[in-house]
């Protein structure tokens, strides 16, 4: 068998999806619920929220606002939002004004 001398290791993660993890974590550290934003079909809004859920057991995601259940909110008072990079801005913003709207 041969060994490899040489290993050459290319991050194949870009640096906005770095930066969007970075500051979910930091989100996820913070408030009572995260809510991820996208396609569970993304590998980008899946990783998002596996990530976040290490931080903040209360992670759902939702692909728009018609997937939440405010039942599943009781007790929040600060929810984080966070999107996958290719989540349309009119969808975000929908499940956001949705989110408003629970009582309590």
């Amino acid at each position: 068998t041969t060994m490899a001398k040489e290993v050459h290791l290319i991050n194949p993660i870009c640096r906005p999806v770095q930066h969007r993890q970075h500051e979910a974590v930091e989100l996820a550290r913070q408030v009572d619920m995260m809510v991820i934003v996208g396609s569970r079909k993304s590998a980008n809004t899946m990783q998002l929220k596996a990530l976040c859920e290490r931080y903040n057991p209360r992670t759902i995601a939702v692909e728009s606002a018609h997937d939440i259940n405010p039942d599943d909110f009781a007790g929040v008072t600060v929810v984080g939002v966070v999107s996958g990079l290719s989540t349309p801005e009119n969808l975000i913003a929908e499940v956001v004004e949705t989110l408003k709207g629970i009582e309590g």
